[in-house]
Formats: C-alpha cells, structure tokens, sequence
C-alpha cells in the first residue's frame, strides 16, 4: 500500500487543494505527508476522496505537480520583483532548488499569461540603461545577455529605441564625458570612459 488519502480539504478558496497522505516504504515504516496542489491535478487524480488508495504513479505526480505549483508561487514573487527573461527566470527558480521540469513548467505558464514580455522588456531595460547610466550599445547588449535575453533580441531593441530617438548614443557620450571628466578632459581618460561605458 504505496499510500492512503487520510483528509482532502481546500485551504485557501483559491483552487488550492490539500491531500494528506498515509504512506508506507518498502520497509514497513509509515509516514504522512501532506501535498499542495491545483483542482487541475486534483481532477487528473480522479478526485480522490479520504480512504481512496494511491499507488506509486499516483505519489509520484503529487509530488510533481507539488513541485510544479511552488515553481509557479516563486515565479510570480520573482516577477514581482521587476522584469525578467524566461532564461534569467528559469536559472532563478533553480538557484532557489526547483528541478528543471518544475522549473520549466512555471516559466511557460509565466509566458503563456503575458507576465513575460522579452521584446517590451529588452526595449525598455535598454532605453533605461542608455538614458539613465548613459551606457553604450556594447554594455547594454552585455548586461541584457547577462539578464537571459538573446543577443539577437536585445540589438533589434536598441536599433528600434535609436530608430525611434529613445537613444541617441552620440548625445550620451558627450554627457557621460562631461559628467565624469569635465569640460577639457585628457584625450586618453575619454577614450577608456568610453570604452568601460560600451562605447
């Protein structure tokens, strides 16, 4: 008898739902382990009910879509955080100990319900990066890679703002020159300013 469902109950109105499970392992030894999990893999279960038996196929996808939506819980308190990129969110779930399915799982959903938007993102963290820190297209393109955004992605994002005059890098390295140096700065401090900035 791989487990017994000892109580069912919804804790918090929000889909949730909360199984108690008896288990036994191969050596006799009995245990329970209560899981959290969505009405939707409650119904893939066969809405069990308290009594009901599972078996070790049964165990393994609670334990999995356990998983799952606690993948899902950290995703959205990460996104509410700021911006992220499917890769940068997914290598953040696994620092934080979800497995790659779970993982993968919650970033797709993220995507899916529009909380991921690379394009607007890429765009904006660019705009930002370059009118703010007044960083060149190199440092940009640099950072956002770093951030999980494709390198492919994050050029079209700068072409477009400087297309659209969001940036104008001609304009900012002459700001960041002057603010960092001075009016009359050494021809050799300007040259290594800008190529630190990205220019």
């Amino acid at each position: 008898m791989p487990g017994k469902i000892l109580h069912v109950s919804a804790p918090d109105g929000r889909g949730g739902i909360r199984l108690t499970v008896l288990t036994e392992d191969e050596w006799g030894a009995c245990g329970r382990r209560t899981f959290h999990i969505g009405e939707r893999t409650y119904a893939e279960l066969g809405e069990p009910g308290a009594g009901d038996l599972l078996d070790d196929e049964g165990l393994s996808l609670l334990a999995e879509k356990e998983g799952e939506g606690q993948a899902l819980k950290k995703a959205v308190n990460l996104l509410s955080y700021g911006d992220n990129s499917a890769t940068g969110l997914y290598r953040k779930l696994r620092r934080h100990g979800y497995n790659r399915e779970s993982a993968e799982a919650a970033v797709g959903r993220m995507v899916e319900k529009g909380y991921i938007r690379e394009e607007e993102q890429a765009y904006r963290l660019a705009v930002s990066c370059a009118t703010h820190k007044l960083w060149g297209r190199r440092r940009i393109l640099s950072a956002l890679r770093e951030k999980g955004y494709a390198a492919a992605l994050v050029g079209e994002a700068i072409d477009r703002a400087v297309e659209e005059g969001e940036i104008d890098f001609a304009v900012n390295a002459e700001a960041l020159v002057l603010r960092r140096l001075g009016e009359h700065p050494d021809p050799n401090e300007r040259r290594a300013l800008l190529y630190r900035y990205g220019y």
